[in-house]
């Protein structure tokens, strides 16, 4: 494929998969790790230009960790909820956006994305540095998660009209 062509389809994966922010550095710097080479090329020109579960996510990694901060950010309300009538009345939209649309909507759009990303790390896995030890881990939770998401989709789907 010709560099112009090649470069259009890298800027439409980019607005494609919302890679906003790149984090590669800031994580490479805080986990105190090297910069990683792509399995080959084709991972390359696919925008997976890492070995690692996280730097592949990149700003996907944003919308997980803020879906964990909102959920905490709830627990708190929901201890002063019988306190305040404002927090009530914030909590239970908040709560229908958490738990009905946006895990559905960000778990069914990033699906894909995050199973590449588990296996290109499982290809190489290390423990050899703190580094290594949190991104195997990482991607050993989201392969959990990206096990149980179907078997519980579906145990809600047939526990509610099956």
């Amino acid at each position: 494929m010709p560099n112009s062509a090649q470069n259009f389809f890298n800027q439409i994966l980019k607005i494609a998969s919302f890679d906003i922010v790149d984090l590669k550095p800031y994580l490479n710097k805080f986990l105190n790790m090297k910069e990683s080479e792509s399995l080959n090329t084709n991972f390359n020109a696919l925008g997976f230009d890492s070995i690692y579960f996280l730097n592949n996510m990149n700003s996907m990694l944003i919308g997980f960790l803020s879906y964990f901060i909102m959920i905490l950010l709830l627990l708190l309300m929901d201890r002063f909820q019988s306190r305040s009538r404002k927090i009530s009345s914030i909590t239970e939209p908040i709560r229908k956006l958490l738990f009905y649309n946006f895990i559905i909507q960000m778990m069914t759009e990033s699906y894909s994305l995050m199973a590449v990303c588990c296996m290109i790390q499982l290809v190489k896995y290390s423990f050899a540095s703190f580094g290594d030890i949190v991104q195997t881990v990482c991607c050993f939770l989201a392969l959990a998660v990206l096990i149980i998401y179907p078997v519980l989709i579906w145990w809600v789907l047939s526990r509610n009209w099956g």
